[in-house]
Protein backbone atom coordinates (compact mmCIF):
# COMPACT_ATOMS: atom_id res chain seq x y z
CA UNK A 1 0.00 0.00 0.00
CA UNK A 2 3.36 1.98 0.29
CA UNK A 3 3.20 2.34 -2.94
CA UNK A 4 -0.69 3.37 -3.44
CA UNK A 5 -1.06 7.49 -3.90
CA UNK A 6 -4.09 7.84 -6.33
CA UNK A 7 -2.61 10.23 -8.56
CA UNK A 8 -5.63 11.00 -10.46
CA UNK A 9 -8.58 11.46 -7.31
CA UNK A 10 -8.72 13.32 -4.35
CA UNK A 11 -6.70 11.32 -2.62
CA UNK A 12 -8.18 11.65 0.42
CA UNK A 13 -8.17 8.47 2.02
CA UNK A 14 -4.75 7.88 1.38
CA UNK A 15 -3.85 11.17 2.95
CA UNK A 16 -5.73 10.80 6.42
CA UNK A 17 -5.01 6.76 6.71
CA UNK A 18 -2.29 5.59 4.81
CA UNK A 19 0.55 8.24 4.30
CA UNK A 20 -0.26 10.10 7.74
CA UNK A 21 -0.25 6.89 9.72
CA UNK A 22 3.24 6.35 8.28
CA UNK A 23 4.43 9.59 9.30
CA UNK A 24 2.58 9.57 12.67
CA UNK A 25 4.13 6.40 13.77
CA UNK A 26 7.79 7.33 12.29
CA UNK A 27 7.19 11.04 14.43
CA UNK A 28 6.28 8.79 17.43
CA UNK A 29 9.59 6.53 16.76
CA UNK A 30 12.39 8.28 18.84
CA UNK A 31 9.70 8.57 22.08
CA UNK A 32 8.39 4.84 22.22
CA UNK A 33 12.28 3.87 21.03
CA UNK A 34 13.61 5.73 24.07
CA UNK A 35 10.91 3.68 26.39
CA UNK A 36 11.34 0.68 25.21
CA UNK A 37 14.97 0.41 24.57
CA UNK A 38 14.69 1.67 28.66
CA UNK A 39 12.82 -0.79 29.81
CA UNK A 40 14.04 -3.62 27.77
CA UNK A 41 17.88 -3.85 28.87
CA UNK A 42 19.05 -6.87 30.21
CA UNK A 43 16.68 -8.82 27.67
CA UNK A 44 18.31 -10.61 24.80
CA UNK A 45 16.73 -9.86 21.20
CA UNK A 46 14.11 -12.85 20.94
CA UNK A 47 12.73 -11.67 24.62
CA UNK A 48 12.58 -8.02 22.68
CA UNK A 49 10.78 -9.08 19.43
CA UNK A 50 8.59 -11.37 21.27
CA UNK A 51 7.33 -8.67 24.71
CA UNK A 52 7.79 -5.73 22.06
CA UNK A 53 6.51 -7.15 18.51
CA UNK A 54 5.32 -10.62 18.00
CA UNK A 55 3.23 -10.52 21.17
CA UNK A 56 1.22 -7.16 20.67
CA UNK A 57 0.85 -7.67 17.06
CA UNK A 58 -1.37 -10.96 17.71
CA UNK A 59 -3.52 -9.03 20.10
CA UNK A 60 -4.12 -6.23 17.33
CA UNK A 61 -5.11 -9.28 14.90
CA UNK A 62 -7.40 -10.89 17.52
CA UNK A 63 -8.87 -7.22 18.19
CA UNK A 64 -9.32 -6.38 14.33
CA UNK A 65 -10.90 -9.88 13.60
CA UNK A 66 -13.31 -9.98 16.81
CA UNK A 67 -14.52 -6.72 16.98
CA UNK A 68 -14.13 -5.50 13.48
CA UNK A 69 -15.18 -8.91 12.07
CA UNK A 70 -18.81 -8.66 14.60
CA UNK A 71 -18.96 -5.03 13.11
CA UNK A 72 -19.23 -5.49 9.87
CA UNK A 73 -21.08 -8.89 10.25
CA UNK A 74 -23.77 -6.52 12.28
CA UNK A 75 -23.90 -4.48 9.15
CA UNK A 76 -23.82 -6.47 6.28
CA UNK A 77 -25.61 -9.83 7.47
CA UNK A 78 -27.38 -8.60 10.31
CA UNK A 79 -28.95 -4.81 8.32
CA UNK A 80 -27.89 -2.97 11.44
CA UNK A 81 -26.41 -0.17 10.35
CA UNK A 82 -26.84 1.78 12.70
CA UNK A 83 -22.96 1.17 13.40
CA UNK A 84 -21.96 2.57 10.50
CA UNK A 85 -24.19 5.92 10.74
CA UNK A 86 -22.66 6.22 14.17
CA UNK A 87 -19.21 5.53 12.81
CA UNK A 88 -19.66 8.34 10.13
CA UNK A 89 -21.63 10.88 12.80
CA UNK A 90 -19.96 10.48 16.23
CA UNK A 91 -17.07 8.08 15.77
CA UNK A 92 -16.02 8.38 19.86
CA UNK A 93 -19.80 6.98 20.38
CA UNK A 94 -19.44 4.12 17.60
CA UNK A 95 -17.72 1.67 20.27
CA UNK A 96 -20.26 1.78 22.94
CA UNK A 97 -23.13 1.73 20.26
CA UNK A 98 -22.02 -1.49 18.89
CA UNK A 99 -21.72 -2.92 22.54
CA UNK A 100 -25.76 -2.36 22.55
CA UNK A 101 -25.65 -5.37 20.28
CA UNK A 102 -24.52 -7.74 23.16
CA UNK A 103 -25.18 -9.48 26.77
CA UNK A 104 -23.46 -7.33 29.62
CA UNK A 105 -23.02 -3.99 27.38
CA UNK A 106 -22.66 -2.22 30.33
CA UNK A 107 -20.00 -3.68 31.76
CA UNK A 108 -18.09 -3.83 28.18
CA UNK A 109 -18.62 -0.40 28.07
CA UNK A 110 -17.40 0.36 31.80
CA UNK A 111 -14.47 -2.01 31.06
CA UNK A 112 -13.44 0.35 27.89
CA UNK A 113 -13.69 3.04 29.14
CA UNK A 114 -10.99 1.71 31.47
CA UNK A 115 -8.97 0.44 29.12
CA UNK A 116 -8.83 4.18 27.30
CA UNK A 117 -7.87 5.43 30.73
CA UNK A 118 -4.91 3.12 31.33
CA UNK A 119 -3.66 3.72 27.84
CA UNK A 120 -3.81 7.63 27.91
CA UNK A 121 -1.84 7.13 31.52
CA UNK A 122 0.84 4.94 30.04
CA UNK A 123 1.81 7.18 27.20
CA UNK A 124 1.94 10.11 29.07
CA UNK A 125 3.65 8.36 31.28
CA UNK A 126 5.96 6.79 29.01
CA UNK A 127 6.85 10.26 27.64
CA UNK A 128 7.32 11.91 30.98
CA UNK A 129 9.78 9.32 31.78
CA UNK A 130 11.67 9.45 28.31
CA UNK A 131 11.39 13.26 28.63
CA UNK A 132 12.86 13.47 31.87
CA UNK A 133 15.85 11.22 30.56
CA UNK A 134 16.64 13.74 27.95
CA UNK A 135 16.28 16.87 30.12
CA UNK A 136 18.86 15.11 32.68
CA UNK A 137 21.79 14.45 30.34
CA UNK A 138 20.52 10.67 29.71
CA UNK A 139 19.99 9.73 32.91
CA UNK A 140 18.34 6.11 32.90
CA UNK A 141 16.26 6.99 36.14
CA UNK A 142 15.15 10.99 36.27
CA UNK A 143 14.03 12.78 39.30
CA UNK A 144 10.79 12.67 40.43
CA UNK A 145 10.82 16.29 40.14
CA UNK A 146 11.26 16.34 36.86
CA UNK A 147 8.91 13.83 35.53
CA UNK A 148 6.51 15.82 37.68
CA UNK A 149 7.31 19.02 35.71
CA UNK A 150 7.11 17.70 32.38
CA UNK A 151 3.69 15.99 33.58
CA UNK A 152 1.96 19.26 34.10
CA UNK A 153 3.92 21.06 30.82
CA UNK A 154 2.60 18.33 28.98
CA UNK A 155 -1.88 18.47 30.55
CA UNK A 156 -1.24 22.22 30.19
CA UNK A 157 -0.30 21.71 26.13
CA UNK A 158 -2.78 19.34 25.69
CA UNK A 159 -5.85 21.25 28.01
CA UNK A 160 -4.77 24.58 25.59
CA UNK A 161 -4.91 22.82 22.47
CA UNK A 162 -8.10 20.47 22.98
CA UNK A 163 -9.88 24.32 23.89
CA UNK A 164 -8.41 26.28 21.00
CA UNK A 165 -9.15 23.20 18.34
CA UNK A 166 -5.07 23.50 17.17
CA UNK A 167 -4.75 19.57 17.49
CA UNK A 168 -5.09 19.35 13.52
CA UNK A 169 -2.82 21.88 13.01
CA UNK A 170 -0.20 20.30 15.65
CA UNK A 171 -0.42 16.74 13.84
CA UNK A 172 0.42 18.05 10.61
CA UNK A 173 3.28 19.42 12.10
CA UNK A 174 4.16 16.32 13.79
CA UNK A 175 3.94 14.29 10.22
CA UNK A 176 6.38 16.63 8.77
CA UNK A 177 8.72 15.86 11.09
CA UNK A 178 9.08 12.59 10.22
CA UNK A 179 10.64 13.12 6.85
CA UNK A 180 14.05 13.72 8.32
CA UNK A 181 13.35 10.88 11.04
CA UNK A 182 12.70 8.63 8.28
CA UNK A 183 16.05 9.27 6.80
CA UNK A 184 17.30 8.76 10.58
CA UNK A 185 16.12 5.51 10.81
CA UNK A 186 17.56 4.14 7.87
CA UNK A 187 20.95 4.85 9.36
CA UNK A 188 19.61 3.14 13.20
CA UNK A 189 18.73 0.49 10.57
CA UNK A 190 22.36 0.01 9.05
CA UNK A 191 23.54 1.13 12.42
CA UNK A 192 21.77 -1.78 14.09
CA UNK A 193 22.99 -4.47 11.48
CA UNK A 194 26.78 -3.29 12.18
CA UNK A 195 26.50 -3.27 15.83
CA UNK A 196 24.99 -7.09 15.27
CA UNK A 197 27.68 -8.23 12.97
CA UNK A 198 30.63 -7.19 15.19
CA UNK A 199 29.00 -9.18 18.07
CA UNK A 200 31.46 -12.27 19.20
CA UNK A 201 28.27 -14.66 19.37
CA UNK A 202 27.13 -13.82 15.58
CA UNK A 203 31.06 -13.90 14.67
CA UNK A 204 31.35 -17.25 15.71
CA UNK A 205 28.13 -18.39 14.77
CA UNK A 206 29.57 -17.18 10.98
CA UNK A 207 32.43 -19.20 11.56
CA UNK A 208 30.91 -22.33 12.42
CA UNK A 209 29.15 -21.81 9.00
CA UNK A 210 32.04 -21.01 6.86
CA UNK A 211 33.53 -24.40 8.29
CA UNK A 212 30.39 -26.32 7.82
CA UNK A 213 30.47 -25.16 3.90
CA UNK A 214 34.34 -25.51 3.28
Amino acid sequence: MSFRTEPYSDGTWIASWTLFYFGWWIAWAPLVGSFVARISKGRTIKEFMIGAIFIPVAGAFFWFAVMGGSAIDLIQNMGETAIATAVSTDVTSALFKFFNYFPMNVFLSILAMVLVLVFFITSANSAVFVLGMISENGNPNPSHSTKVIWGIVIAGVSAVLIMTGGLSGLQSALVATSIPLAILMLVMCYSTYKGLKDEPIVKSIRKKAAAKKA
